[in-house]
């Protein structure tokens, strides 16, 4: 096998395949990247072997082959190379020549690498990127990253009558994002592991192509196809988290809570940056520790009756994050009920967050 190319051009292109390849591993030929040279192209293919993902490199192509080569080391030297590259494998050594110099990295046969995935064209249905994106962004970060229950660590993705809907949820606050969609499908659950979901929003593609199967999804553009194992749990009854009875609202503009947050927040010392808000007659937040005290006046709207209640600021904050609207509306119940943050603008945006004790 012999090609050449580009060394940044190159780098560029096989960064989403070196991404998804694990950086510590039990299985030493999973740090590896499979290049097969085919009479048009490259095909390069990385896998941890729950995320995979498969891409389409032009390339000046003078011999075809195939063979598996360290990601690692091709990355730290590619991104020191100015001009072009030729990629020839000789013998049992994959021989890189550039102007000035060359190196050599040790191989992998084909037959020792896994398999790259099959799916079928004629299952893929098509979704805007646009639509994709904002739902992922305005969910995933929600989902649970410590490993204590398998069913929280994906994002829960189902459509049905119509509507699409997107909830990510660690037990502590929760994200739910539903929008009238119309795909060419009845309707599908899916729990998808946020790793793959990360990589496929960070492309600037306007359409994608989507197959779901029984154990895997796949997300398939023009020059990548990323294709996740899907999580094999039963996702909560996100529904019944959904607060019903909140009669307290308390409304303020989103840059003025950011602030308040961002100030008096400095004086909790817990892991969440817990603040008590304290909302009646007048509209307070407060946090008190070791370090010091600090309170601020909010200004907002109340109504209902006087409250006490400790809000993860961290957990706010990224909330505010996503809001499209400039004021935001916070409803909540009793103390120790949970909260439950909405975008005026969106509608089908709910944010859920549990009280924390102080």
């Amino acid at each position: 096998m012999k090609f050449k190319i580009n060394a940044k051009e190159f780098l560029n292109d096989i960064m989403p395949v070196i991404d998804v390849m694990p950086q510590h591993t039990t299985f030493p030929v999973l740090s590896n990247f499979l290049i097969e040279v085919k009479e048009k192209e490259l095909i390069v293919f990385g896998t941890d072997l729950d995320s995979s993902v498969i891409a389409k490199v032009p390339a000046e192509i003078q011999s075809l082959g195939s063979a598996a080569i360290s990601g690692k080391l091709v990355k730290n030297v590619l991104r020191e190379i100015s001009g072009d590259v030729t990629f020839e494998r000789i013998e049992n050594e994959m021989v890189v020549k550039y102007p000035g110099g060359e190196f050599s990295l040790s191989i992998i046969e084909r037959e020792e690498y896994p398999e790259i995935p099959i799916y079928s064209s004629e299952n893929l249905m098509e979704i805007n990127m646009d639509y994709l994106k904002d739902s992922i962004d305005k969910t995933i970060f929600c989902v649970a990253t410590e490993p204590t229950s398998r069913n929280l660590n994906g994002l829960y993705w189902l459509y049905n009558s119509n509507v699409s809907r997107m909830v990510g949820t660690d037990s502590f606050r929760m994200a739910i994002y539903s929008q009238k969609l119309k795909f060419n499908i009845d309707s599908f659950d899916v729990l998808i592991p946020p790793k793959i979901l990360s990589q496929v929003i960070s492309l600037p593609d306007k359409k994608v192509l989507i197959g779901i199967d029984k154990k895997k999804i796949y997300f398939v553009f023009d020059r990548y196809t990323f294709i996740s194992k899907l999580i094999n749990e039963k996702f909560p009854d996100y529904e019944k988290a959904i607060p019903q009875e909140n009669d307290k609202i308390f409304k303020v503009k989103v840059k003025d809570l950011i602030s308040s947050l961002r100030r008096v927040s400095v004086f909790s010392q817990d892991r969440l940056k817990s603040v008590i808000f304290d909302l009646g007659e007048s509209l307070k937040l407060k946090s008190t520790s070791e370090l010091g005290r600090g309170e601020e006046n909010l200004k907002g709207e109340f109504q209902g009756e006087s409250i006490q209640i400790g809000l993860s600021s961290q957990f706010l904050l990224e909330f505010l994050r996503k809001i499209s609207s400039d004021v935001i509306e916070i409803t909540m119940k009793e103390s120790n009920t949970p909260v439950l943050v909405k975008d005026p603008k969106i509608k089908d945006l709910l944010y859920i967050l549990m009280p924390v004790v102080i």
